[in-house]
């Protein structure tokens, strides 16, 4: 279980707040989980567990694999207090052995993602002062060489939430110019040159949850937003505006809003399916459609998207097991109606063989298997 944040993270999610739950696979269908037990490898197709790394006298936060599935980045916190924010120190753990290595140490962190080569991670997290143009201490992204141990800052004011190109040679981040008293913000979706430090805007943006993948190729961008505008064009704003998702195409920088209502996509790992959400019947649902978004189908009913708690939220993101199944968390009601459960699912992307996960991997970590 993870602890709260500390009371000094504000603003919106994805600009502040904890790092979000995130089912994180290997290529041989392996997903990390950190639990107060500690980091866990579980193996989907087995049921069997692998114990990578309990940190002593902290928790574990997040996780994640590099791309190669070799290395496990680990995000272990500690509590600290309301003046000086939650800390946490990132660590490298190589699956099958008791190799570990410590990176990084931080405060407030957000978000993380490995490089596409494996020799970088990138850091989210807050300013502990404003950076102009803005008024608020918000995210910095700090790039952490892993051989070397050192780490620097090369972008700020930006969301928490960002993506690497698959080339290694950009991040796609948002970055913030101006707020409204809505807590709306308006910036830029650009790429950052890690090279230079330099930033290629592609696209304005306004929104306060922003969200966005990259396809497996890089010529296309879905990103979550309240309004976009293409080049010169000017955002339309409006009151009420609800969430759109939208789709970029990278390379003639054209701009299309595909669908409302959608509050995260995930490109499959070939990039020839999306999954996103949506509302039925049953409350939050789990859409998997073509890549053009063709043929639409939902594949559970029961999708948990989010943990809400007193002055912070948690979000919670599906992930793939491969190209044609989905790892999600779902709800299901353990005591009476309302008493509901999160549990590990999985389910193919047409829908069939769904899966509770859950019982299988707590009988695992109990049992010691």
């Amino acid at each position: 279980m993870r602890k709260a944040c500390a009371a000094i993270i504000l603003c919106a999610v994805f600009f502040a707040g904890c790092y979000p739950i995130e089912l994180n696979t290997s290529a041989d269908g392996k997903v990390i989980i950190p639990r107060q037990e500690g980091f866990y490898e579980f193996d989907a197709s087995t049921g069997k567990v692998n114990l990578l790394f309990k940190p002593e006298g902290s928790s574990p936060v997040y996780a994640l694999y590099n791309p190669a599935g070799k290395e496990v980045l680990a995000v272990v916190g500690s509590s600290g207090n309301a003046m000086m924010g939650q800390s946490q120190t990132y660590h490298i753990v190589t699956p099958g052995s008791d190799k570990t290595k410590q990176i990084f140490m931080g405060q407030n962190g957000l978000y993380a993602q490995w490089s596409p080569d494996g020799k970088y991670v990138s850091i989210a997290q807050n300013a502990n002062q404003p950076v102009a143009p803005m008024q608020e201490g918000m995210p910095q992204l700090h790039l952490v060489d892993i051989a070397a141990g050192a780490g620097k800052v090369v972008v700020s004011n930006i969301a928490a939430h960002h993506r690497w190109m698959p080339d290694g040679k950009g991040v796609v981040v948002f970055q913030a110019l101006l707020k409204d008293e809505q807590n709306n913000y308006t910036g830029k979706l650009s790429i950052l040159n890690v090279a230079d430090g330099s930033l290629k805007p592609l696209v304005s943006v306004m929104g306060s949850e922003i969200f966005f993948d990259v396809s497996p190729d890089g010529k296309k961008i879905l990103f979550i937003a309240k309004s976009a505008a293409a080049g010169n064009d000017k955002l339309q704003v409006e009151e009420q505006q609800q969430d759109k998702l939208f789709s970029l195409d990278v390379a003639t920088g054209a701009v299309k809003a595909e669908k409302e209502g959608v509050t995260f996509v995930l490109f499959s790992p070939k990039g020839d399916k999306v999954m996103f959400d949506g509302k039925g019947k049953g409350g939050d649902s789990l859409m998997v459609a073509g890549a053009d978004f063709a043929n639409p189908v939902e594949v559970a009913d029961d999708l948990a998207v989010r943990i809400e708690g007193m002055g912070n939220n948690t979000d919670i993101r599906p992930g793939w097991l491969g190209n044609d199944t989905v790892l999600y968390i779902g709800r299901i009601s353990v005591y009476g109606k309302d008493g509901k459960n999160l549990m590990l699912s999985s389910v193919k992307a047409d829908g069939k063989e769904k899966k509770v996960l859950q019982p299988a991997l707590d009988m695992a970590i109990i049992n010691g298997k």
